[in-house]
């Protein structure tokens, strides 16, 4: 457990700054819809699992067992008497852990839908309507592949994951090209 929650700290900054930075506003934008909701409900439950992950990760560092755990290790020592204070602390962060635990994955689904909407709205700006198309449909299928997929070897949490970074990075090498034609100077007639 301290090795994963040693990853998660590792990732959590780098998943805040990758979608910080994906959900930029774009000053030079003129339309009226500019994606303000699905950016800001993006940003905002980054940085709510964020914190969760920082929070679940610092408690798992402090050797907080689980809820269940603590209470099956009372139960057993029931005729002791009343819990004690570390028992107590021991239960408080166990709780807050598993809150934090519980907040995380809420942000983690809600970043998933969020960040596909926000994706369509990308693709009908660039435009694209293949990754419009992509977007949509993986608002359903991934969830569908997750689920189904985990009864399956727990295979369909890695296919829908692999399926989600395609996604993106078919988003990004499309930006990468526009930002290339952008960048080409353009010849001057004499």
């Amino acid at each position: 457990m301290p090795i994963l929650a040693g990853i998660a700290l590792i990732r959590a900054p780098m998943t805040i700054y990758g979608w910080w930075l994906l959900s930029t506003p774009d000053p030079g934008q003129l339309f009226t819809n500019k994606g303000n909701k699905p950016r800001r409900l993006l940003r905002g439950a980054t940085i709510i699992m964020g914190v969760c992950i920082y929070l679940h990760s610092v408690l798992t560092f402090m050797h907080t067992q689980s809820l269940f755990s603590l209470i099956l290790a009372k139960a057993e020592t029931f005729s002791a008497g009343p819990l004690q204070p570390d028992e107590m602390l021991e239960i408080v962060l166990a709780l807050i852990s598993g809150f934090a635990w519980v907040v995380e994955w809420i942000a983690w689904i809600v970043i998933f839908f969020v960040s596909l909407n926000y994706l369509r709205w990308l693709a009908s700006r660039i435009p694209s309507a293949r990754m419009y198309k992509s977007a949509e449909r993986f608002r359903w299928l991934g969830p569908l592949i997750y689920v189904v997929g985990s009864l399956c070897l727990q295979l369909g949490p890695l296919v829908a994951m692999v399926l989600y970074y395609n996604l993106f990075n078919t988003l990004r090498i499309v930006l990468k090209k526009i930002r290339a034609k952008v960048a080409r100077p353009t010849a001057v007639a004499v």
